[in-house]
């Protein structure tokens, strides 16, 4: 149980968001400090030491105590944070920002935390609008031979790439495409045969288009009940999916084999044009995320705990570094906007 003191509460109505000023005592951050100590003492790889054995006067020397602080101020909201929203901000919707307003080596640390609040939203008649958009959803077109011709062309023109130690989308001539017989068939794993080759490819157009078309009716619906929902959202939670944006992006361009710093002076551009251009869409997806929580709540809506526990224990198999608590708030919240969007697709 975290250890804390709530010197002042505000609620800030207007902006759905309350400001606490939280004190950590002497002895609680000390207690995280001598963890967090330890902790990067058997991570430390200095010269003149095996890793994981040099002295701890040595890493505080290198590091400085108010850096060893810092360390020990996350640690401990790592473990306290969910206690703070349980006891003293059970409407909040989100993590709060954190800021350290006092730090001093030996002394109580202060910290301002601003919690989003759930706002008051108006939501319209949904199961009326899904029903509406039901009956008018588009019927899903059948997959072409043209279609399947083109992936498996595609197909041979990779391999062809991929033999020449290509990756870049460079024109293929005919005469350098594999043979399209049994063999490739059995080397992409599209079965034993060509006519193997053939279904297989079809499949998979024809469950990606089954979901293409499944995505685009599930947009309308949400974008209608989106377009038809009265009151404001806190700033905080588009904040949120602004770093969240920018995360995914970040991510995409290092795929790409690109630094964030490039691809801004390229496209001659500063971070701050990207956040004025990812804005509305922020404000979307965290309305559209307080919608489906409203849904969830107004239906009773709940995610599989057995599809949960499954996708969490596979999740943290992988990501071992992971906070298990945040896994799964956001697997069983990802589970459950799908469980949403089902039930308005049964809607007739």
């Amino acid at each position: 149980m975290a250890n804390y003191k709530v010197l002042k509460s505000e609620n800030r109505a207007e902006k759905c968001e309350q400001v606490l000023e939280i004190e950590i005592s002497t002895e609680e951050i000390g207690m995280y400090r001598s963890k967090s100590l330890k902790n990067l003492t058997s991570k430390a790889d200095m010269p003149g030491f095996r890793k994981g054995h040099v002295p701890e006067s040595i890493i505080i020397e290198k590091l400085g105590e108010l850096a060893i602080l810092e360390e020990a101020i996350n640690a401990w909201l790592k473990d306290a944070v969910g206690n703070i929203i349980q006891n003293d901000t059970p409407e909040a919707i989100a993590l709060p920002y954190v800021s350290v307003t006092k730090a001093v080596p030996g002394n109580p640390v202060t910290l301002s935390m601003v919690v989003p609040l759930r706002p008051k939203l108006k939501l319209p008649d949904y199961k009326k609008i899904a029903v509406d958009k039901n009956s008018k959803m588009e019927k899903i077109p059948e997959t072409t031979e043209k279609e399947v011709n083109e992936a498996i062309l595609r197909l041979r023109q990779y391999a062809a790439r991929a033999a020449k130690g290509e990756s870049t989308p460079q024109e293929i001539k005919e005469d350098e495409l594999p043979p399209l017989n049994d063999q490739f068939a059995e080397v992409v794993g599209g079965g034993k045969t060509v006519d193997e080759l053939r279904d297989r490819v079809k499949k998979d157009l024809e469950s990606e288009n089954e979901n293409k078309f499944k995505e685009k009716h599930r947009l309308s619906i949400i974008d209608e009940i989106l377009k038809k929902t009265e009151g404001a959202i806190p700033d905080l939670l588009t904040e949120h999916e602004l770093e969240k944006m920018e995360a995914e992006f970040e991510s995409d361009v290092k795929r790409m084999g690109l630094s964030i710093e490039n691809y801004l002076k390229d496209s001659k551009k500063i971070r701050e044009d990207l956040i004025k251009d990812w804005k509305p869409t922020a404000e979307k997806r965290a309305k559209v995320n307080l919608i489906l929580a409203e849904i969830k709540k107004a239906e009773k809506i709940e995610a599989d705990k057995e599809a949960v526990d499954h996708e969490v224990e596979h999740f943290l198999e992988h990501q071992k570094d992971a906070n298990p608590e945040r896994v799964r708030d956001y697997i069983n919240r990802m589970l459950s906007n799908q469980k949403v969007f089902e039930f308005l697709e049964q809607q007739k």
